[in-house]
């Protein structure tokens, strides 16, 4: 779930991929998705994780919670289907929900170390079709805030490493403070 910190109402959920493997139990995306790019098997994971998201929010909306998002990470190579858009809006359509609560998490590195046109005519043509778009993991990379002036980014996740223990560490609360402000 994500929180408002002030309210502590939930506002939306994040779309987290796990495999539960018939020996080692719940595994977290990062433990099975190096091998699922090695077996060409990323596409058809987002698709899934999609179409599940999707299905999710319309079921929280029969239940009275309209009013939350969804956040779905997007891998790099899907980010550079010429269809993905056209994709996203079917199941979006299909699934009944508000395009303006299905919010798109692209990976800093993707967003600011890949240059390839079709992934930036993604972003754009996502963002024109009404999608949020959220920029995941910011500050685990090497990217320059200047950089991201050139995408429509609603809403920036501050990585991990940036908020772990920051109540104990005044460098990463000045580095954090400088980022929300």
């Amino acid at each position: 779930p994500q929180i408002e910190l002030k309210t502590g109402r939930v506002t939306g959920f994040e779309s987290l991929a796990r495999w539960n493997h018939p020996t080692l139990g719940l595994l977290p995306a990062g433990e099975f998705i190096p091998f699922a790019e090695q077996s060409n098997l990323v596409e058809a994971i987002d698709t899934l994780m999609f179409q599940k998201a999707c299905r999710a929010l319309r079921e929280l909306d029969q239940r009275g919670l309209g009013d939350v998002s969804v956040s779905v990470n997007l891998s790099t190579g899907r980010m550079k289907d010429p269809m993905l858009a056209d994709r996203l809006l079917r199941v979006v359509t299909e699934e009944g929900v508000s395009i303006q609560n299905v919010r798109i998490e692209i990976l800093e590195n993707t967003l600011l170390t890949d240059g390839s046109t079709e992934l930036s005519k993604n972003i754009f043509r996502l963002a024109e079709m009404g999608f949020p778009l959220e920029l995941d993991d910011f500050g685990s990379g090497h990217a320059a805030i200047a950089s991201l002036r050139a995408y429509p980014i609603s809403r920036i996740k501050v990585a991990r490493g940036l908020v772990t223990n920051v109540a104990k560490d005044r460098q990463l609360q000045a580095i954090t403070d400088s980022i929300l402000d």
